[in-house]
């Protein structure tokens, strides 16, 4: 049949001058080497209903039901279930309600895991001391309901906001406000291999909707799922999305960087405008508001046409006389963020024919020679 055990505890008598008393527990279907001892809940705060984690050690991993797990939580009262993972980790939910006393009433409602039950909830083990402390959120986790904008170049640092709702509470609680994980999976099917990493950047608070990161500089060329993440008392919180829970954060396309070779011609009158085909590569699609811009020098900004992945036409614009730099960009008129980006050009003048001698020449004969003169014949 199967193994009945009892759970011994030598208690103080009410009366100090009695001797000890020896109590038993209700019966459990296993017996205990060493009682379970709990150290750590994970993350320290949360929303309803949240699967926590709980570490430790010597969980009768080996014994009990993985389903039996139950939890007391003090200030509510209340009884969640939980699964025994292993023998040094069990997860378990948070209370489904809240406590009707509010002692922070500006982040949320402090509990405490009391009590840990594996067999069903008939006997419970004492949490530490005084219990693992936890922090039920006055709303739940925080909302990213929208990241903006929805793309961005590689290379470039730019910001992007994370716009949703209930941000301030967890500016008091963490020290430093947040953390934004940029995560990537690209599977080559050319050689079966595949490129997985992960890069975070620091969170800044702007107000209870709008949270801002930096994009790092290394993020690679493809989609990128953003996580934003709180840390507080050792542990690691999660924002929710406005998207499948299978999706873990909000999309972000990281577009290749363009390079531009050379420009064809490499010159272009000073008051004529020329169209310009700029040679270079991954000249992708613009998306949003983004088009291309050719700077000429200290001449306004001019739109570029993108022709194809590898060409861009530009009108040149009225310069004095001067070799200059043909800058392309993607940001505001005028700004180039790399070096890979510029060409050298050149304004001339306008040639002038004055004079062409001989004015008379001989029909059907090659090699005859002919004197232009006039101005501005600059090679």
């Amino acid at each position: 049949g199967a193994t009945i055990g009892l759970r011994l505890t030598l208690s103080a008598p009410a009366d100090g001058n009695a001797d000890p008393q020896l109590t038993t527990s209700g019966p459990t279907d296993y017996i205990y080497v060493q009682d379970p001892a709990f150290r750590r809940l994970s993350p320290a705060y949360g929303s309803l209903a949240q699967l926590l984690i709980i570490e430790g050690e010597f969980f009768p991993y080996r014994f009990a039901q993985r389903t039996a797990v139950r939890c007391y939580w003090l200030m509510t009262r209340s009884i969640t279930e939980g699964i025994l993972e292993s023998d040094t980790l069990l997860r378990c939910y948070s209370p489904s309600f809240l406590p009707r006393a509010n002692r922070m009433k500006d982040i949320g409602y402090p509990e405490r895991l009391t009590g840990v039950s594996f067999d069903g909830g008939r006997n419970f083990h004492r949490v530490a001391a005084t219990g693992l402390p936890f922090i039920l959120l006055n709303r739940g986790a925080p909302l990213v309901a929208e990241l903006v904008p929805s793309h961005t170049r590689a290379g470039r640092g730019e910001y992007i906001s994370l716009n949703g709702g209930d941000f301030t509470p967890l500016r008091w609680l963490s020290p430093v406000f947040g953390t934004c994980l940029f995560s990537w999976h690209v599977q080559f099917k050319s050689n079966l291999t595949n490129d997985t990493g992960t890069r975070s950047s620091a969170a800044f608070f702007v107000n209870g909707a709008q949270v801002r990161c930096k994009v790092p500089l290394d993020l690679p060329p493809t989609q990128h799922y953003v996580r934003l993440q709180f840390s507080f008392s050792g542990s690691s919180f999660d924002a929710r999305y406005s998207v499948s829970h299978a999706m873990a954060g909000l999309p972000l396309t990281v577009l290749p960087e363009f390079v531009v070779h050379q420009a064809l011609p490499g010159w272009a009158p000073t008051v004529s405008p020329t169209q310009i085909v700029v040679v270079g590569s991954r000249f992708l699609p613009t998306t949003g508001q983004e088009r291309y811009w050719c700077v000429f020098g200290d001449a306004p900004a001019v739109p570029g046409i993108r022709v194809s992945l590898s060409q861009l036409v530009c009108p040149s614009p009225r310069h004095y006389p001067a070799s200059v730099n043909l800058q392309v960009s993607l940001e505001a008129p005028g700004m180039t963020t790399s070096q890979k980006n510029v060409v050298p050009f050149s304004f001339v003048l306008l040639p002038g024919v004055e004079r062409i001698l001989p004015l008379v020449v001989l029909a059907h004969t090659e090699g005859q020679t002919l004197t232009i003169s006039g101005s501005n014949f600059e090679a």
